[in-house]
């Protein structure tokens, strides 16, 4: 059921929607999100991802595809 007034666009700001740890919480707020959306609405997720997943050790730039140097993430726009 979609409420009286949804919204066309919802902001999720500073990582917040992080603060979930719980699988089965974080999709039910995803779905509820989607409930308030008009049709064609957007939602907007402000995350982070930390330095440690992105140039830890256990991180493999070289094997991801969009990863690298400016010029080589610019030639894989519309690949994401």
């Amino acid at each position: 059921m979609r409420p009286a007034s949804p919204y066309g666009t919802i902001y999720v700001a500073n990582g917040t929607f992080q603060i979930l740890s719980d699988r089965q919480q974080a999709l039910a707020t995803l779905q509820r999100f989607w409930q308030h959306l008009t049709p064609g609405g957007q939602l907007l997720l402000e995350m982070s991802v930390p330095d440690e997943v992105t140039h830890g050790p256990t991180c493999h730039d070289v094997d991801h595809p969009i990863r690298g140097t400016p010029s080589r993430v610019a030639g894989q726009r519309g690949r994401l």
